[in-house]
């Protein structure tokens, strides 16, 4: 006899019984998720109880060697033991209650594309997939335009000298916003008639794929950043002069800026609305290179 087929019994179930569904492509997936640009996603269970205590936080970005270059293999990520003081958290973007995204097929190309699922990647097969649920169960900014942001990050760099000069540090970001996503899924494998139980399924791609298996949570938060720039390291900051607000302004004098040697910046208004976006965009928004890197880094808790 030759082998049994699954065809006739995935026809009549992908008709009466299994929910259709098809794994979102890429860009679809990412606005599923609401994923940022600069954003990275942790894993730690330490900030459950208050993830609002990851903003203002630092992350020092470091090389295994002490030579900073775009090896993201020779990089690793961890927090410093010392927050940005003085910020305030924006009470008005909290969320009051859980936001959900809809249900959605993750299988194992997505979780490799979507770096937000890439922790997926390793429980699954040709053969398997996770029905998933995101919930985003907190939402927190900081007071980014307070004065006290600006104070607070150039104060910490005073303070924090040791590490501004540390040779094998590559990167230093500040936590400025924060999502904690909660994961719902449930792991389907693909039909076979020796199979027993899982009555239930989902239709993908023509194939049935049932599960016996119990819905599991997983927790992650994504912090948005900006980059603290570092005197003589940051890549703007290595260049003689930078243009901002239409005025040409010495690095030496931003650099003494930064560092509390100066409270101003010569011929510059930095608290003037336009001239701070200006020297934000520039000198705290990392740029295309940053995130690639930081995006792919180790973060070690």
């Amino acid at each position: 006899m030759g082998q049994k087929s699954t065809k006739h019994i995935n026809d009549v179930m992908n008709e009466s019984v299994a929910k259709t569904e098809t794994p979102p492509a890429i860009e679809e997936a990412n606005k599923l998720l609401q994923i940022k640009r600069n954003q990275i996603f942790i894993e730690d269970d330490s900030f459950i109880g208050d993830p609002y205590s990851l903003l203002g936080r630092v992350i020092e970005v470091r090389s295994k060697d002490g030579k900073c270059n775009n090896n993201v293999n020779n990089g690793y990520a961890e927090f410093s033991a010392f927050p940005i003081p003085g910020v305030t958290v924006n009470e008005n973007s909290k969320i009051r209650q859980p936001l959900k995204t809809k249900s959605f097929i993750v299988d194992k190309k997505l979780s490799l594309e979507v770096g937000f699922l890439n922790f997926l990647n390793s429980k699954l097969d040709n053969e398997s997939l996770f029905s998933v649920i995101v919930y985003d169960q907190a939402v927190g900014l900081l007071k980014i335009q307070d004065p006290n942001y600006l104070t607070g990050m150039r104060m910490w760099i005073q303070q924090n000298e040791n590490i501004i000069n540390d040779p094998e540090i590559c990167h230093l970001l500040v936590v400025t916003g924060m999502v904690q996503k909660n994961i719902i899924r449930k792991k389907y494998k693909k039909f076979e008639v020796k199979a027993k139980g899982g009555a239930y399924g989902l239709s993908v791609n023509g194939n049935l794929y049932t599960s016996t298996e119990d819905y599991s949570l997983d927790m992650r938060f994504g912090l948005s950043y900006q980059r603290i720039p570092i005197p003589n390291k940051t890549d703007i900051l290595k260049q003689p002069s930078i243009n901002i607000a239409k005025s040409k302004i010495d690095i030496a004098d931003i650099d003494d800026f930064l560092t509390l040697r100066n409270s101003e910046i010569k011929g510059l208004d930095i608290f003037n609305s336009e001239v701070k976006t200006e020297f934000v965009e520039k000198l705290l928004l990392p740029n295309e290179d940053e995130i690639n890197f930081i995006d792919n880094v180790e973060f070690k808790k």
